[in-house]
């Protein structure tokens, strides 16, 4: 079940180079075993790239892989096959970023932009359920 929230640009923009150099084969460490969080090695740069080298096969395109559910801006959503640079620059062009630029006066990596994250619902019985979604910092 898609839900909004809000990611700032700056969190955006690092979470997209981040998958960029992961796709990238040369990024590939070479004790990496396999798409599986104990194969991501402990060398690599932080955590969040060491979940997404986990979760994100390398030898995949966007398209096919479906292991991990990263959050999408409100276009990238709605347009799945949106190229890099015009992801940024729709994300850029979003009502609320655009106000709080306005407000602002000046372009911040700190200003908000609309996601959508996914929130999975399992049913239990008639009176019991339990829901999942990832966490922010």
């Amino acid at each position: 079940m898609p839900y909004l929230t809000f990611e700032t640009l700056g969190g955006v923009d690092s979470m997209n180079s981040t998958i960029k150099r992961i796709r990238n084969p040369k990024h590939i460490p070479r004790n990496y075993l396999g798409p599986t969080l104990a194969n991501a090695p402990g060398s690599v740069r932080d955590s969040e790239e060491r979940v997404l080298l986990a979760f994100l096969d390398p030898e995949t395109t966007a398209e096919q892989d479906t292991k991990l559910q990263i959050s999408r801006s409100l276009d990238e959503y709605y347009y799945h096959a949106l190229k890099d640079d015009e992801r940024d620059r729709r994300n850029r062009d979003q009502v609320i970023y655009r106000f709080q630029i306005r407000k602002a006066g000046e372009d911040s990596p700190e200003a908000l932009i609309c996601m959508v994250d996914q929130m999975w619902l399992y049913i239990v019985d008639e009176r019991r359920f339990f829901y999942v979604f990832h966490s922010f910092d």
